[in-house]
């Protein structure tokens, strides 16, 4: 009889902490990096878990019971394929089984201790997402400040080629402006990674959730605040839905004066509510109309009547 020797296996945790129950966040991207890292605590509670991960990593070993079988089933086979009966059979079988107790323990702190560090960071994700919110609106404020005056040298130029006619300085001042757009483009994908849901605890709920963020970023909505289709040249409307943004968007950015970064969903869901309305149009512009509705109950027809309406007589004898 082959001995049977189970292994408990600890592998297959997740290597990047509580970050990768969000799907599709890019934590390669420095400007949403850089926004986690403003949640306080956040960053000692990464460490921890690393140093546990790294105690944890291919962390393969036997429970005292399955150390115990295995010390049995290696008895019996010897000595059915021969062998002496040993006498100390049931020293062995013990000692199998007292050996395996520490290291298991071990092993079951270590990984009740990195459990509750990725519950931890977790909770610490969604509660405190809105200061992440917040240090990626300040990058954004950073970057239009920064790009104010090439947008400013660059003047009505628009293309490339156009800068390249228009002399050095506003050359430069174009090739600058497409470093900070690509940066820009980095907010805003952090910006979506951060809006998105982080726990899958009712799947439909969850889709539906990430659907509505896609939907609603998809739209045009999480880029300026007050955002109206109605209001927003053409050029830009189409950067923003696309999410293809270019140097004369970040001039747009730039000159509009109210591009803002979300600090929570609701406040991004609200924005989108508010042009979810019914619009009708005058001479003067767009006209908001409440979009409620009034239902008339119809008054209820007349009963009919089939010739036995008349009460019982009941009265007692």
């Amino acid at each position: 009889m082959a001995a049977r020797h189970h292994r408990t296996s600890f592998a297959g945790i997740s290597r990047r902490g509580a970050y990768e129950r969000q799907p599709n966040m890019n934590l390669s991207n420095p400007e949403l990096v850089r926004a986690i890292d403003a949640i306080p605590g956040l960053r000692h509670a990464e460490r921890q878990l690393e140093a546990l991960k790294e105690k944890t990593r291919g962390l393969r070993l036997v429970t005292p019971d399955e150390a115990r079988q295995a010390a049995v089933d290696e008895i019996v086979s010897a000595t059915a394929g021969g062998s002496a009966f040993p006498r100390n059979a049931g020293e062995r079988v013990h000692s199998a089984y007292v050996d395996a107790q520490k290291p298991y323990a071990d092993a079951l702190v270590l990984l009740a201790a990195r459990k509750h560090l990725e519950d931890h960071i977790a909770h610490l994700r969604e509660t405190e997402n809105e200061t992440a919110l917040e240090a990626l609106g300040e990058s954004l404020a950073e970057l239009l400040a920064e790009a104010a005056p090439y947008v400013a040298t660059l003047g009505s130029v628009r293309s490339a080629e156009a800068a390249i006619e228009a002399g050095d300085e506003a050359a430069e001042a174009w090739r600058k402006s497409t470093v900070l757009v690509k940066r820009l483009v980095a907010i805003r994908n952090a910006q979506r990674d951060l809006l998105f849901p982080t726990t899958r605890d009712n799947g439909h709920l969850f889709d539906d959730h990430r659907r509505t963020v896609m939907d609603i970023h998809d739209a045009g909505h999480g880029e300026v605040a007050g955002f109206d289709p109605d209001e927003v040249p053409a050029f830009a409307l189409a950067a923003v839905r696309s999410r293809r943004f270019d140097v004369p968007y970040l001039a747009w950015l730039v000159t509009v004066g109210t591009a803002h970064v979300p600090t929570t969903w609701a406040a991004l869901e609200e924005g989108a509510a508010l042009l979810a309305g019914k619009r009708t149009y005058t001479d003067d512009g767009p006209v908001w109309v409440d979009p409620q509705t009034v239902s008339i109950i119809p008054t209820p027809p007349a009963p009919k009547r089939h010739g036995f309406e008349q009460s019982p007589d009941i009265a007692l004898r």
